[in-house]
């Protein structure tokens, strides 16, 4: 079941919990939610006090004023979430564009009331720029990708549901059904303000990461383009702290969730490591 908090704000954060014992939040990627991690959350609660929130405009997540959100929104929602939990020595987890979130958190906050972090599956530029092309397979999360969303929400939101999302071995009247179900979780004025928040090169957020970090990722993804190269970015810029990278000998973007079991294990032996 769904619990929440208002944070000083004035907004409501809509979470779910479970187990005792070390903090570790899990933060989904964009237009997912709390279901997200439904498998991740019921094993790592049997060991750790397991958390995931819906992101701003994704969920049950509701904003007092939606006007207020700016560059900077993800990364105060996960301090509000920690802060109003009162957690401290967090292992965050993130995957995909919630990877922004840990890049905006560390570039405003360092990395208070962390103890270590996980990055899962994500280039730390979605944008092309002279030293930078390992950019995700037709833009997505890019500029072109937010003008995209502009022009005609409702498209851009339906082939991405298609692209993007697993509906392998369902009915057409299953995957509208899901479609449908998955469409109306999100708002689309915040879901377009998540994405513009997104848009900075992040590279030079990962030089500021003090605590122990790794980067997990589909070393054959048909996502990222290069997956090994943008690993070795993560390497080369995180030098404060141990990085380790972790492959995934898989395509699939979403493997934290389609290979759940090996995730949960590496996940734990990279919590325990790091006790």
């Amino acid at each position: 079941m769904k619990k929440s908090i208002i944070t000083p704000s004035g907004y409501k954060i809509a979470y779910v919990e479970k187990g005792t014992g070390d903090p570790v939040i899990l933060i989904h990627g964009f237009t997912g939610n709390t279901g997200a991690w439904t498998e991740t959350i019921e094993k790592l609660g049997n060991h750790y006090h397991t958390y995931a929130y819906d992101l701003l405009g994704h969920g049950e997540t509701v904003m007092a004023d939606n006007d207020s959100v700016g560059e900077t929104a993800l990364a105060d929602q996960l301090y509000d979430f920690i802060t109003c939990l009162d957690l401290h020595n967090v292992t965050v987890i993130a995957h995909s564009l919630g990877c922004c979130v840990l890049y905006q958190y560390v570039l405003k906050y360092g990395c208070k009331n962390w103890k270590a972090m996980i990055m899962a599956d994500m280039t730390p530029a979605m944008n092309t720029s002279d030293d930078w092309t390992l950019i995700a397979a037709g833009g997505f999360g890019s500029r072109s990708a937010l003008q995209a969303m502009e022009d005609d929400y409702y498209g851009y939101m339906r082939s991405f549901f298609y692209v993007g999302l697993p509906t392998e071995g369902l009915s057409e009247e299953d995957k509208e059904k899901m479609f449908l179900e998955w469409y109306h979780m999100l708002e689309p004025q915040l879901v377009k303000k998540v994405l513009a928040s997104c848009q900075p090169d992040y590279r030079h957020a990962l030089e500021l990461i003090t605590v122990p970090a790794a980067y997990f990722y589909a070393a054959h993804s048909e996502i990222l383009p290069h997956p090994d190269q943008i690993a070795e970015e993560y390497r080369k810029r995180i030098t404060k702290i141990p990085i380790e990278l972790v492959p995934f000998d898989c395509t699939e973007h979403p493997f934290p969730e389609l290979h759940n079991e090996e995730f949960v294990k590496k996940v734990e032996s990279f919590i325990e490591k790091n006790k």
